[in-house]
C-alpha cells in the first residue's frame, strides 16, 4: 500500500513498486522507486526482512517478482486479473496464508472473482472513442454517418475551445431526432479520445 500510496503522490515524479525475494534469509520485500526493480534507484531501497519464522512459498506476480503501481490511477502496470505472493510458517508448511494484488491495486486474502459483463445491459448512451490518426483541425470534419446516409459535417475549427473539441445539436436520425453531444478527453496528445453521448 505505500508503495502504491508513494505514486499516487508523485513522490519525486516517480513510479514506486514492491519486489518480493524468497532467496534472502529471512525472505524479505523491498520497496523501490523506478518503472521496474532492475533499473530502480537503488539509493531509495527500503527493505523489509519477514520474521524468521515466516518464508515466501510461492510469488506469482505476473510472470515476475515485482509489482509497480502506475502514477495517476495507482493501478498495477498490468492488464491481468490478478497476482499473488503465498506467504507459510517454515516448521508447519500447512499454515498458509495468500495475499491477492488485483491489477485495480485492490489487495486482500481472499481470491478475486472473475467479472464477466456477459449478462450486463449495455448502456450505449455514452461511449469513448480512440482515434489514433493526427487531427488537422484547421481543415477537417467530423462526419456523422447512420446506416450508411450522411447525416452530418462538422468542422473542427468551428468548435475548438481550449484546444478541445465540443459540438452538441440535434440530429435526425431515419425521422427520429437524436440529441448528440461530441467532445474530446484529449484532442492530438499524442492521438484523440471521444466522449459521445446520445440523448
Amino acid at each position: 500500500r505505500l508503495a502504491q500510496n508513494k505514486t499516487l503522490a508523485s513522490e519525486g515524479a516517480s513510479q514506486y513498486g514492491v519486489h518480493f525475494d524468497a532467496t534472502s534469509t529471512p525472505n524479505q520485500y523491498i520497496l523501490f522507486k523506478g518503472t521496474d526493480y532492475a533499473s530502480r534507484a537503488t539509493s531509495s531501497d527500503e527493505i523489509y526482512k519477514l520474521p524468521k519464522t515466516v518464508e515466501i512459498s510461492e510469488i506469482d506476480l505476473w510472470g515476475g517478482t515485482e509489482v509497480v503501481f502506475e502514477r495517476v490511477t495507482g493501478y498495477t502496470s498490468t492488464t491481468d486479473q490478478f497476482g499473488k505472493i503465498s506467504l507459510e510458517l517454515k516448521n508447519d508448511p500447512s499454515k498458509t496464508k495468500t495475499i491477492y494484488i488485483e491489477s485495480s491495486s485492490q489487495v486482500g486474502l481472499t481470491s478475486p472473482s472473475t467479472l464477466s459483463d456477459e449478462n450486463r445491459i449495455k448502456d450505449s448512451r455514452h461511449i469513448h472513442l480512440d482515434y489514433s490518426r493526427q487531427i488537422v483541425t484547421s481543415t477537417e470534419s467530423l462526419t456523422l454517418t447512420f446506416d450508411t446516409v450522411l447525416t452530418k459535417e462538422i468542422p473542427f475549427a468551428d468548435y475548438l475551445k481550449n484546444g478541445h473539441f465540443f459540438w452538441e445539436d440535434e440530429v435526425d436520425v431515419e425521422g427520429e431526432i437524436q440529441k448528440l453531444k461530441i467532445h474530446t478527453h484529449r484532442l492530438n496528445n499524442p492521438d484523440t479520445q471521444f466522449s459521445i453521448h446520445r440523448g
